[in-house]
């Protein structure tokens, strides 16, 4: 059966996703929506996998998260987006409810946020119903937003006066494929967001090194709900917990440098 096409443009970067593509694109086709990936450079078979399930393939280096974003918004077909990543999982229940939005056609320009539901990579069959459950402005109109043009930020800031609608159904986000991966993941979100953002003061930066992490934990693990995922997910608390307070860590290193760094061709 052949998918009536949409006034939606679906895009993801990625970059040696082969083991992870497949599914995400197929899903995206199966909206009617032109699906392209702003691919940089896979040297493994992302390109094949992505055009051999009807998705459009466009290489771009990287040029930072809001900026690669930026390539897709330039290059889609359209003016309705819906930004999602290689990780990211369309509800067969989602994709319905994205075709019955355009039944009728292009509606009026707005923004619809997106409910997150992640799938840990154990224990087998988990599904974190209500454990750091997420909702994320993804689908929206480029005449009336855009992402940022920035090397860290990729998230835009809705406008005043601009009502988000909500759509019900989940995307299911397979956000790490291991401990492993979800540490590296942190420690780089870490480093992007502490060299792009305003740096805090000394003070204002070692009250937090001495005493906030707890508050981070018990945001995460607490009000965020990730005790519902049992132990394990009380690990993933501690390691996103540390994301947050290695920002403020490596801020205050940013300080130290500004003054000098020990260099081993000093001793020359």
């Amino acid at each position: 059966m052949i998918n009536k096409t949409i006034p939606l443009t679906i895009y993801i970067r990625a970059k040696n996703e082969e083991k992870r593509i497949g599914p995400v694109v197929k899903r995206a086709v199966l909206t009617g929506a032109e699906v392209i990936i702003i691919d940089d450079y896979s040297n493994d078979k992302t390109a094949e996998i992505v055009e051999n399930n009807g998705g459009k393939i466009i290489k771009q280096k990287w040029l930072g998260r809001g900026r690669q974003k930026r390539v897709a918004e330039d290059a889609a077909s359209n003016k309705w987006l819906l930004d999602i990543d290689s990780d990211e999982l369309l509800s067969y229940e989602l994709i319905n409810e994205i075709k019955k939005i355009f039944e009728f056609g292009e509606p009026e320009p707005g923004i619809y946020s997106l409910k997150y539901i992640i799938i840990p990579p154990c224990p087998k069959g988990s599904i974190w119903n209500n454990a750091n459950v997420d909702r994320r402005n993804k689908l929206y109109h480029k005449d009336i937003i855009r992402v940022p043009d920035h090397e860290a930020w990729d998230q835009f800031k809705v406008p005043n006066l601009i009502k988000i609608k909500k759509l019900k159904n989940p995307v299911y986000h397979y956000s790490f494929i291991n401990l492993d991966q979800e540490v590296s993941k942190m420690n780089r979100a870490s480093s992007d967001r502490a060299n792009s953002s305003k740096i805090k003061s000394k003070p204002i930066l070692i009250m937090r090194i001495l005493f906030a992490f707890p508050f981070y934990f018990f945001k995460k693990y607490f009000k965020q709900k990730m005790f519902t995922g049992g132990f394990y997910g009380y690990i993933c608390a501690i390691i996103i917990a540390s994301n947050r307070w290695l920002k403020d860590v490596k801020m205050y290193e940013i300080h130290l440098m500004k003054k000098g760094i020990n260099n081993i061709n000093d001793e020359e």
